[in-house]
């Protein structure tokens, strides 16, 4: 009953310790108290023989299942066993006592080796468990950082190709996307007087207005189903039907130009500066592809992208400058100007008219390109 007693009262005042160095001395003080019991109910029974056994299960079972540090666990059980020694020494005569449990020294030396072992066996898998654990969280890191790494660039390749070249360039990694495109629909924009008003202004003013123009553009693009191509200086350069098929490309084209010139004339009157557009729409077949191997970008060639940038060039200020094949292929839902024959460059004369507004009213294009104008 005692030894039970002891036992539990080491557990309840072990689990109360908040310290790994009290809680090993109070196990250290109750499994002494206990092992001297032990000992003593040992030494007080009246059964015939020695206890050797009872005595040498107390000393393994010591070493082996006893909590706390590894001095301490062996100074118990040396304690335990020069106690029974001793008291049992007393009784059969202090030689021939001694002698018959000399079998303690070597039972106490091999335990002390065993644990030894022990200890280092669980400190290495403590220890590999630690550089295991760390190399984990080690490897969780660089896989969240390789998907952020992934996600980012999958982000720019969207804001500089289309998303088709993309997932063409993902399937045939080494080979270049081109294509020939039957229709489609070329638009350039240019900042009327942009030397002189690059004069005027100062280099910083003059990139924010440019960027807060352009980066209007930019969030229509989605709404009327246009993609961007480049800028040049200042000119925009955008077509629909390139990057997939589209069989109302000219449509599209003809309403993001009116959007454009609708756009410039809000930011002119927001902040004061005299800004107008020049644009040409032409629609015809194409190539498209991407070229370069360093800062590679998405283009279109062909006699349709020479005469949209004649016809951008011929227009008058504020002035939208559509070809004859645009104006066929978007005859409805818009109002044209009178047709006539202008003389352009490199391409003799060419049929356009003027686009002056749609048949109904623009749709509106959401918050994002509201932000982007104001």
């Amino acid at each position: 009953l005692l030894i039970l007693f002891c036992g539990g009262c080491a557990i309840v005042l072990g689990s109360q310790c908040k310290t790994h160095q009290s809680r090993d001395l109070v196990n250290f003080l109750a499994l002494l108290l206990v092992s001297v019991c032990y000992v003593w109910l040992l030494q007080r029974r009246d059964m015939p023989g020695n206890p050797q056994g009872a005595m040498l299960l107390l000393v393994i079972g010591i070493y082996m299942f006893s909590p706390g540090r590894f001095l301490l666990v062996c100074a118990n059980a040396l304690f335990c066993s020069i106690l029974f020694w001793w008291y049992v020494g007393a009784e059969m005569g202090r030689l021939g006592g001694w002698v018959s449990h000399s079998y303690l020294v070597p039972a106490n030396v091999l335990a002390m080796l065993a644990l030894s072992r022990l200890n280092q066996a669980r400190r290495q898998v403590f220890l590999s468990h630690i550089r295991l654990a760390r190399e984990v969280r080690r490897t969780q890191k660089a896989q969240r950082n390789l998907r952020r790494m992934h996600r980012r660039s999958r982000e720019l390749l969207f804001n500089a190709l289309p998303k088709a070249t993309v997932e063409y360039l993902q399937l045939n990694p080494g080979t270049l996307p081109a294509q020939k495109v039957p229709r489609a629909s070329v638009i350039f924009a240019d900042i009327v007087g942009f030397t002189t008003l690059s004069r005027k202004l100062s280099a910083g003013q003059l990139l924010r207005l440019l960027n807060r123009l352009f980066s209007a553009f930019d969030d229509m693009l989605e709404h009327y189903r246009v993609e961007k191509i480049k800028t040049l200086g200042d000119a925009y350069m955008a077509v629909a039907g390139a990057a997939e098929c589209q069989s109302d490309h000219a449509p599209c084209a003809l309403g993001f130009a009116l959007a454009q010139r609708e756009c410039c004339a809000r930011i002119a009157s927001e902040t004061g500066v005299t800004l107008q557009l020049r644009i040409g729409v032409h629609s015809g077949p194409l190539i498209a592809g991407v070229i370069g191997r360093t800062r590679f970008a998405f283009d279109v060639w062909g006699e349709t992208v020479n005469l949209a940038s004649r016809l951008q060039g011929a227009a008058l200020p504020g002035d939208i400058l559509v070809s004859r094949q645009s104006r066929d292929l978007a005859s409805e839902g818009f109002h044209y100007g009178s047709l006539r024959r202008i003389p352009l460059k490199g391409c003799g004369l060419v049929s356009a008219c003027t686009l002056s507004r749609r048949s109904v009213p623009l749709q509106p294009l959401g918050d994002a390109v509201g932000a982007g104008i104001s």
